[in-house]
């Protein structure tokens, strides 16, 4: 495992005096899964353990410099569902169900990048079966509630904001 200089999918509490200063917001729905990244096809706990159930292969296997962020997640699943599939020995037709939701990215190579650029990574991502980016949506503050509100329409635990 790689020591990352920051705490994968750690979200903390938006401040709105800061946050409605920002000329834009990038916002995502919050899913309710397990926070997973992925570096060189093994996926791993936010606390660095690892998710030994899925078979080798069954991640893409990117770059070494590249870390995906996000969760593991099935819509028709409850977290604990998703727990049961996934942090055990034995693969089954539950596990396969479960893929992994990325929400952002890290380059060890460019560590600098915005979270904008980040996104840009993310888009140049080949397509795989068990990888579904999250989509991120570039709004302004006025109309953010808005979409929090159609995020917990759509089932979604709610918002994720993110400065651009």
């Amino acid at each position: 495992m790689t020591n990352l200089p920051f705490t994968p999918m750690k979200a903390t509490d938006y401040d709105e005096s800061i946050v409605k200063h920002w000329p834009y917001i990038i916002m995502q729905p919050k899913l309710r899964g397990l926070c997973c990244w992925l570096q060189d096809g093994i996926p791993h706990t936010r606390k660095g353990g690892c998710y030994n159930v899925f078979p080798n292969g069954w991640f893409p296997d990117l770059r070494s410099s590249i870390h995906l962020i996000g969760e593991l997640w099935h819509s028709s699943m409850s977290q604990q569902d998703i727990q049961g599939a996934v942090v055990r020995n034995d693969f089954t037709e539950d596990t396969a169900k479960v893929k992994l939701h990325v929400f952002d990215c890290y380059d060890a190579d460019q560590p600098g990048l915005t979270q904008m650029q980040r996104f840009d990574l993310l888009n140049e991502l080949p397509n795989h079966p068990h990888i579904e980016p999250i989509k991120a949506t570039k709004v302004t503050w006025d109309v953010s509630e808005d979409w929090y509100t159609a995020y917990l329409f759509q089932k979604y635990e709610g918002s994720i904001y993110r400065h651009p």
